[in-house]
């Protein structure tokens, strides 16, 4: 039994006080929004036990207390005050998410999908099974916006759902991520170029159409949570913090993932370019520099060297 176990309720009554306090201050940010104490103590707690049960050495009291210590501190306490109340099917709550999140779920729908229609059934898709309980897996029954652990902002969280459910979409259809939707854009030609230019922007224009059909393969090649990964990094603009929680590691290695990504999706486009196009190896990065001047690859260098 839990009363049994000391570290249990060493825990639970470490907890109580700041979840108590926490909850205090969210009653006043959601004067509308009831959600009883207990209910959000349970799922605080919820948080930590799961949590902390990822850590290696949990087991250690005085590493436990550090732990604890720590992650309370970086909990987005009156988002998960308000996720947790949606989840309870509080429709005071309902109405407030509604009002401060559907803007951003719309645009985040709107980003990842190929057109405005399409985006609109994205949004309304998220917004509908947000409240459904889940069919499968270890939270069956539970709603998925009570899913929320609060470590990262609900709109980090939502970001990453909504890129989840896309990447479903696009498997489902057997569609590749287009390069549109990593912000790549064609240029626009200078109708008013001199003469003596022509032959330097064809040069530019044929670098474009091989690094863009490298890029499209390459990112073809990726796997779908790697896809998820740079979609919410650079189109979603989600930070490294809040995808290092989605993939339940730490911000520094959520880095480093990204890191190699761009090596990879280098190396992959570097290949393409030899492969394809024939194209030696002491010329490939002169190819790729003639296409970064001349479009806007908003990766932040991600085939820079």
């Amino acid at each position: 039994m839990e009363n049994d176990n000391p570290t249990l309720s060493a825990l639970k009554e470490r907890t109580h006080a700041i979840s108590q306090e926490q909850w205090y201050k969210a009653a006043v940010e959601y004067p509308s929004v009831s959600l009883p104490l207990r209910t959000f103590e349970e799922k605080v707690f919820k948080v930590v036990q799961k949590s902390l049960a990822r850590i290696p050495g949990s087991t250690n009291t005085e590493a436990t207390e550090q732990e604890l210590i720590h992650l309370l501190s970086q909990l987005h306490w009156q988002e998960l005050y308000l996720a947790t109340a949606c989840a309870c099917g509080i429709e005071a709550a309902w109405e407030t998410f509604h009002s401060q999140y559907r803007g951003t779920i719309l645009k985040t729908a709107m980003r990842s999908a190929g057109n405005a229609s399409e985006g609109q059934e994205i949004a309304d898709s998220f917004l509908s099974e947000l409240f459904l309980p889940s069919q499968t897996g270890s939270n069956e029954g539970e709603k998925k916006i009570g899913q929320y652990s609060g470590l990262g902002s609900l709109e980090g969280w939502i970001k990453v759902v909504i890129a989840r459910q896309s990447i479903d979409r696009i498997r489902a259809q057997k569609r590749q991520i287009p390069i549109e939707d990593l912000e790549v854009e064609p240029p626009s030609l200078d109708q008013s170029a001199r003469a003596d230019s022509r032959i330097l922007e064809h040069d530019k224009q044929r670098a474009l159409q091989m690094v863009s059909s490298g890029l499209t393969e390459a990112l073809r090649q990726l796997e779908p949570q790697q896809r998820i990964i740079l979609q919410l990094y650079y189109l979603q603009q989600v930070t490294l913090k809040e995808i290092g929680a989605f993939l339940k590691v730490h911000e520094s290695t959520a880095s480093r993932t990204l890191d190699r990504l761009k090596t990879q999706l280098l190396a992959s486009v570097s290949d393409h370019l030899q492969e394809k196009f024939k194209i030696k190896k002491a010329e490939v990065r002169h190819l790729i520099g003639l296409a970064r001047s001349h479009i806007e690859l908003d990766l932040k260098q991600i085939l820079a060297e």
